[in-house]
């Protein structure tokens, strides 16, 4: 279940759920009586991914928007930065969508063709699932095999005789340009179909899209503070000032925001990876990491404590995100 943190700064003590009010979700007339996509849902909505709609209704089994996504991952990431999309002709400032596209393009989640973002227009499961494994930088084992090739950990990339789509028996549906993003989607467990199906080409509903998020992100953190014994799965931080102990799961990924600034410390962190949109964070031994990898503008990591990194640590920026390895005194 995701679990949105409001602690104060400094503040050390047991992390609990903070359950929504009742009245939130009471007036959706139409929220689904699955126990699954109602969770997705009001999950999305205590995240502040998703709102309703004026008529009462969240509107669960509607196709999603290019629009409408774009405002769910910016809100997922705490995104702030914009960029110029004055070029494109068919997003003015005066449509609702037009900030969420602006930071949905400074981020790299949409590009659109030269002329166009098409923003009205519905987006396919394959297009979704390229989306979110974008913003996530998702990946499968074939895609961290080419990390540890780089890092010459492995001589040379390995013969791959099975596949995580080949239990679909629609996986030829999926678009070339489509199947390392839905493979690292599948692959990592946040989409598993329904009867033995991906629909790549089909839209993605509301409700689905709102599931992927909560398979992806389990845990939000927007306060400053420290937060130790987390719920078991992949936390977004979104805050500045915060420290999280003590997390471990050999397949949980930290996440940080844009919106992160400074100051975020992991003490004693055994996870995954490491993912950085934003902020300055200082890795601490004993951790583990198999990644850390700088995705966003101005981030740092500060590695002068020594962790065990498995793979290594890479920025997308290298001009602009810097590592700190720093020289570890021997006793």
């Amino acid at each position: 279940m995701n679990v949105l943190f409001k602690r104060a700064l400094a503040c050390v003590m047991t992390v609990s759920v903070l359950a929504a009010a009742p009245a939130a979700f009471a007036d959706f007339s139409d929220m689904p009586a699955a126990a699954e996509e109602k969770t997705a849902l009001e999950n999305a909505v205590n995240n502040g991914l998703l709102t309703g709609y004026d008529t009462g209704e969240i509107k669960p089994y509607d196709p999603i928007t290019r629009a409408q996504m774009a405002a769910i991952i910016v809100r997922a990431m705490g995104a702030e930065a914009t960029a110029d999309i004055s070029k494109f002709s068919d997003v003015k400032p005066e449509h609702w969508y037009y900030d969420a596209m602006s930071k949905a393009v400074a981020m790299e989640a949409f590009q659109g063709d030269g002329r166009n973002l098409n923003p009205e227009i519905n987006i396919t499961y394959q297009e979704a699932f390229a989306v979110v494994a974008r913003v996530f930088e998702l990946m499968s084992e074939r895609d961290l095999d080419k990390y540890r090739l780089s890092a010459k950990l492995i001589d040379k990339l390995p013969e791959y005789t099975t596949d995580a789509l080949d239990s679909y028996t629609d996986k030829d549906k999926i678009a070339q340009w489509a199947i390392p993003t839905t493979r690292a989607v599948v692959e990592n467990g946040y989409w598993t179909g329904k009867n033995s199906q991906l629909r790549p080409t089909e839209y993605i509903t509301r409700v689905d899209f709102a599931t992927l998020m909560n398979n992806i992100v389990t845990t939000y953190i927007d306060e400053p503070g420290e937060y130790r014994d987390l719920p078991t799965g992949n936390v977004m931080i979104r805050s500045s000032n915060v420290t999280i102990g003590g997390l471990s799961g050999s397949n949980i990924d930290v996440f940080t925001g844009d919106s992160v600034k400074e100051n975020v410390v992991l003490d004693d962190v055994k996870i995954k990876r490491l993912i950085m949109r934003g902020g300055k964070v200082l890795v601490k031994e004993p951790g583990e990491y198999q990644l850390i990898r700088m995705i966003g503008h101005n981030c740092l990591v500060d590695y002068s404590e020594r962790p065990k990194v498995s793979i290594q640590i890479s920025a997308k920026y290298p001009a602009d995100s810097k590592v700190n390895i720093g020289i570890k005194e021997i006793d």
